[in-house]
C-alpha cells in the first residue's frame, strides 16, 4: 500500500559519524535506499537486451532508459508504448557523426589513407634533409599522390601560355555546335579569347555534363571578336563587366581538361553574304592565352 512521508528516505546507518560527507567518502560500500531493477521508469543498468524486454510493462514509463553492457554498452530508450507493444530505439548521444580519418583500418584490416587530406613531410625522417623549401607548393601526380614541387616548374604555372583550336564546319541549319576539350590545367586565369568569325558562342564548363548554370560565355560579334569583357547588347550599346575569367575542371582533381562548347549563331547581319541569305558554314578559329594556377 502507499506510504506517505514528510520528507524523503536516508539509510539509518547514515544517521551519525558522517559527518556531513558524501556516502561514498564514508563507506567501502556506501548502503542504498533502493536499486534501479525496483523503480519504474528512469533509468536501469542490465546485462543484455534480451533481459531488457523481460522487463514487466507495469515498470515501463515512455522515454525510459537502459544500458545493456553485453551488447556493445548501447542505451537503449522507449520511443512508443501501444499497449502491450514496446518499441526500443538506441539513444545516439550527441548526434550520429561518423568520423572520415585519414588513415583509418578497413574491415578487411588494410590501412586505408586518404591521399587528398595527407601532405608529404616537409623534412625526409632519416637524414633530416629538406623535401620542400619555402615557396613551394603542395599537387597531386597521376595515382592521387600529394608531392612538393616549385611553382615555375608546376607545369609552366606562372608562364603565359597560347592555344588554337578549329572546330570542323559547322553548319547553320543541321549541326551548328561543336563539344572539345582542351587540356589546358585544372585551374587557369584566361587573359584573352578571341575568335576569327563574327555570331560565334563560346562557352567553357567545370564537368564534362556541362551542367554549370553560369559557364564561360563569350559571343563575338563583327566589331568585337575578342573577348574583353564588354558586352554589345541588342540595342547597340555596351556593357562593360568582368576582364578577365577564371575556368577549372571539377571533375578530377588530375584531371587537366577544360569543357569547351562552341555554337553558330547565324542570328545578325554579319552572318549574312551580299544577296542577304545566311552563310551556311563556317569554321571558326578559337585563340586563348591563359596562365595556369594549378596543372
Amino acid at each position: 500500500m502507499p506510504v506517505q512521508t514528510p520528507s524523503f528516505f536516508i539509510p539509518s546507518s547514515l544517521s551519525a559519524g558522517s559527518g556531513g560527507k558524501h556516502p561514498y567518502e564514508t563507506a567501502l560500500n556506501p548502503p542504498f535506499v533502493v536499486e534501479d531493477l525496483y523503480v519504474r521508469g528512469g533509468f536501469m543498468c542490465l546485462p543484455s537486451i534480451a533481459i531488457r524486454n523481460k522487463i514487466p510493462l507495469s515498470s515501463c514509463k515512455l522515454g525510459m532508459l537502459v544500458y545493456t553492457p553485453e551488447d556493445g554498452g548501447k542505451i537503449w530508450q522507449i520511443e512508443s508504448m501501444v499497449g502491450s507493444v514496446i518499441t526500443w530505439v538506441e539513444l545516439e548521444l550527441g548526434g550520429n557523426y561518423v568520423g572520415l580519418d585519414p588513415i583509418a583500418i578497413t574491415a578487411n584490416s588494410e590501412i586505408f589513407i586518404d591521399p587528398l587530406r595527407i601532405l608529404p613531410i616537409v623534412y625526409d625522417p632519416t637524414t633530416g634533409a629538406p623535401l620542400a623549401n619555402q615557396g613551394n607548393v603542395v599537387v597531386l601526380d597521376s595515382t592521387l599522390t600529394p608531392q612538393w614541387t616549385t611553382l615555375s616548374s608546376a607545369g609552366f604555372t606562372g608562364v603565359r601560355l597560347y592555344k588554337s583550336y578549329t572546330t570542323a564546319l559547322l553548319d547553320a541549319f543541321n549541326a551548328p555546335e561543336e563539344n572539345f576539350t582542351l587540356e589546358l590545367g585544372r585551374f587557369i586565369a584566361l587573359l584573352s579569347l578571341e575568335v576569327d568569325i563574327p555570331d560565334i558562342l563560346v562557352e567553357a564548363y567545370s564537368t564534362d555534363e556541362m551542367l554549370d548554370n553560369n559557364p564561360y560565355k563569350f559571343i563575338s560579334t563583327e566589331y568585337l571578336l575578342s573577348d574583353t569583357g564588354i558586352s554589345e547588347l541588342v540595342d547597340g550599346s555596351y556593357v562593360r563587366t568582368r576582364r578577365y575569367s577564371f575556368l577549372a575542371n571539377m571533375d578530377n582533381p588530375t584531371d587537366n581538361k577544360i569543357y569547351w562548347h562552341i555554337k553558330y549563331l547565324a542570328n545578325t547581319e554579319a552572318s549574312k553574304d551580299s544577296g542577304g541569305a545566311i552563310i551556311q558554314y563556317r569554321q571558326p578559329t578559337l585563340t586563348i592565352c591563359y596562365m595556369v594556377f594549378e596543372p
